[in-house]
């Protein structure tokens, strides 16, 4: 129990670090460069927040678990994997040419240069080495130094030059320091010798088929609001709509960790699996109803008193969207019911369905009422995903029915 207490709380620290420096640094930079700026980067990086699907990081808790159960066969694994993202980078080299086409020069400049933190992110899966070995601490110490590294040199080169080109680098930095810090502290501290095994690789694609098809429905439903609001409206509206998000964004992170200290306790074979269960979505109401509260007003008060003469609607955006954060609590904890109950194409159904509806209602809504109309289907999507769908699919409702209600 000590080890995973540790884990959890070096993971907790390492990301909340990386992300407070990633929103000091976004706000600090919204404030130094112009609205134009800020809204085309925003809706560049919307872009390729769903193309990084392809760095396939959601395979890196797999290829963990399969380090752990399997240590005889470590060089396999890690070779296979290694196999297996040098596939999907190249598909991914594939479609991001084809959206070069469709772009100018200098677009195509900024786009490739971002694009590259998705090559760098996908090798990052050499930090589950740190994990599966216990050493907790190292992973945090490079995490922690990786994103410092880089928040560092994002504040130097903001003051030394105002080129788009380096800007664009701010976007790279975070996921290029990791990277080499986490292969230069694997060399030293673990073996990380690799024989390249198709047959693990082709293993590791079969298991993690469906979290690959879901890691692309997530990304995709957390940023099609900000396509829609980039592709149809102006800058300002997009400059204004990310500053919010970005808000809101930091209080929704919280949610991914929340139910972190369940991950014991919701085991099947266990007496105590269904008072768990209920004392988890029990917490997640009054956890997501307080940080909603406190991410409305906290959002609302900075964006206004800080940002109000420059981004005057990014406020009241971020009050709309606040509701977003409630329901993300609720969508991981069932989100994580679900996967303990074996039920992962029913959480894969179900975030098609909340990605077409968001997408439909965004570009409906955007259309008669502008960014209001793309938060109210933002919220709306979110809470069918994450309550309504529980109720509407027969499935779904049996099972949560057996675990809430005493037979």
């Amino acid at each position: 129990m000590k080890w995973v207490s540790l884990s959890t709380l070096t993971y907790s620290f390492e990301r909340y670090w990386g992300v407070s420096l990633s929103s000091i640094f976004f706000f600090y930079f919204a404030a130094k460069v112009s609205t134009e700026s800020v809204a085309l980067f925003a809706y560049y990086q919307a872009i390729l927040a769903i193309l990084s699907a392809f760095a396939l990081q959601c395979l890196d808790p797999l290829i963990q678990r399969e380090l752990v159960s399997r240590p005889e066969d470590r060089a396999d694994i890690l070779g296979g994997a290694l196999l297996l993202k040098f596939v999907s980078l190249v598909v991914f080299l594939v479609v991001i040419s084809l959206i070069l086409i469709f772009t100018n020069a200098e677009q195509a400049v900024l786009l490739l240069i971002m694009g590259t933190a998705i090559v760098f992110s996908s090798f990052k899966f050499i930090s589950s080495t740190f994990n599966v070995a216990g050493k907790h601490v190292h992973y945090m110490v490079l995490g922690v130094l990786g994103s410092t590294v880089a928040f560092l040199y994002k504040l130097l080169v903001l003051h030394s030059s105002d080129t788009l080109t380096l800007y664009a680098t701010f976007f790279v930095a975070d996921s290029f320091s990791l990277c080499v810090l986490y292969w230069g502290g694997a060399k030293f501290t673990s073996n990380t010798g690799f024989t390249y095994n198709k047959n693990f690789m082709l293993h590791l694609f079969r298991e993690g088929r469906f979290l690959i098809l879901s890691s692309f429905v997530l990304l995709a439903s957390a940023r099609i609001d900000q396509l829609v609001v980039g592709t149809y409206g102006n800058s300002v509206m997009m400059a204004n709509y990310a500053m919010a998000v970005k808000c809101i964004g930091f209080f929704v992170l919280a949610s991914s960790a929340f139910n972190l200290g369940y991950a014991q306790k919701l085991n099947k074979n266990t007496e105590q699996y269904r008072q768990s269960v209920r004392a988890l979505l029990s917490e997640t109401f009054v956890a997501g109803t307080i940080m909603t509260l406190l991410g409305a007003v906290v959002s609302a008060i900075f964006l206004n008193y800080v940002f109000g003469d420059k981004y005057p609607n990014a406020y009241q955006y971020a009050l709309g969207l606040s509701p977003i954060i409630f329901f993300s609590y609720f969508l991981s904890s069932t989100g994580r019911i679900l996967v303990v109950e074996g039920l992962t194409k029913v959480a894969f159904k179900r975030n098609v369905y909340a990605l077409t509806l968001n997408a439909l209602l965004s570009f409906w809504l955007m259309k008669i009422f502008g960014v209001y109309g793309v938060i109210v289907a933002s919220v709306l999507s979110l809470a069918f995903g994450s309550v309504l769908f529980l109720v509407i699919d027969r499935e779904a409702r049996c099972t949560f029915k057996g675990l809430l209600y005493d037979t």
